[in-house]
């Protein structure tokens, strides 16, 4: 017994030809809607059109991103508090130099 393979006929495979590129086109779009607000440095709107995608590598880039922030900024805070503590314990400013 032989197995037959049928070509899909031409029409059919037109239609899904067409299909794909649509989505494609569609993804396209999104990643460039994306992209722009990240070029704008609008981050709230590029963190929601991130989360939208079903992106894996995204979403984790993402995490990694935020729990890095949170990091630097508790360290920030702590080097803060530290620097006010010092102040408070000379009792005097001391002027701020710059390069």
């Amino acid at each position: 017994m032989q197995f037959e393979y049928k070509k899909p006929c031409s029409l059919q495979h037109h239609r899904l030809i067409c299909q794909h590129r649509r989505e494609a086109r569609k993804l396209n779009r999104v990643a460039d809607v994306r992209l722009a607000a990240l070029r704008d440095n609008n981050y709230e709107e590029y963190v929601r059109l991130a989360q939208q995608a079903k992106d894996g590598r995204l979403h984790e880039l993402l995490e990694k991103t935020d729990a890095i922030i949170a990091e630097l900024g508790t360290k920030v805070r702590t080097l803060a508090c530290l620097f006010v503590v010092q102040l408070n314990s000379t009792k005097y400013l001391l002027p701020i130099q710059y390069p």
